[in-house]
């Protein structure tokens, strides 16, 4: 399940190429927002062009499965893994990635407690590595507040 650092820039790599390839020329800017839990996962690019306008195409599927398959092995025992991540890619074609293990993800939508559990069973935590926020969560779903 651990992905080494190498794979990792394997995979992001892959990722950058996925969205690059379908965008015409004269970008000057990507920006790659991308948050998950269980099986839920949302994304929102953001391509600037040279002229300074702005598009959001979709995430393509094969990078959807990379960032999901990064997340997974990105896990380390007892931290836990990230919720989300912003992926910026520059013209020249450079990249760099921000990860967010600790800040709740913003999926736009209530995600059912369930799915933080789920998660927290797949990911574990040592107790004092699991945000406020999200003990909140696994404490409504124990409630039975699902």
């Amino acid at each position: 399940m651990r992905m080494e650092p190498e794979k990792q820039d394997v995979v992001l790599r892959e990722t950058g190429r996925a969205v690059v390839d379908r965008l015409p020329h004269g970008w000057h800017e990507i920006v790659v927002d991308f948050h998950a839990c269980h099986r839920v996962s949302v994304s929102t690019v953001v391509v600037t062009g040279g002229d300074g306008a702005v598009t959001y195409p979709d995430l393509p599927g094969s990078a959807v499965s990379s960032l999901r398959e990064l997340r997974e092995g990105m896990y380390r025992e007892g931290t836990g893994t990230w919720f989300g991540l912003r992926y910026v890619i520059t013209h020249d074609r450079r990249f760099h990635v921000d990860y967010a293990y600790d800040a709740e993800p913003d999926f736009g939508f209530e995600l059912a407690l369930g799915d933080y559990w789920r998660d927290a069973e797949r990911f574990p935590r040592n107790p004092e590595r699991v945000p406020e926020w999200l003990r909140e969560k696994l404490r409504r779903y124990e409630a039975g507040e699902a």
